[in-house]
């Protein structure tokens, strides 16, 4: 997390920076470490459950 660059936000700057990420849709990625990692689709790493996506 590069903490040092948000500590210097405005309030402003962190009610716009939020609003802006609820107008993004959610996501559906399915990571399950308990089974071997494997090519995502979606993602494009190795991750347990990457078939499934």
């Amino acid at each position: 997390m590069p903490w040092n660059f948000y500590r210097n936000m405005t309030d402003e700057d962190l009610k716009a920076m939020f609003a802006y990420l609820r107008t993004l849709k959610p996501v559906k990625h399915t990571v399950d470490n308990a089974e071997s990692p494997t090519p995502c689709k979606l993602c494009g790493m190795k991750h347990g459950g990457g078939e499934r996506n």
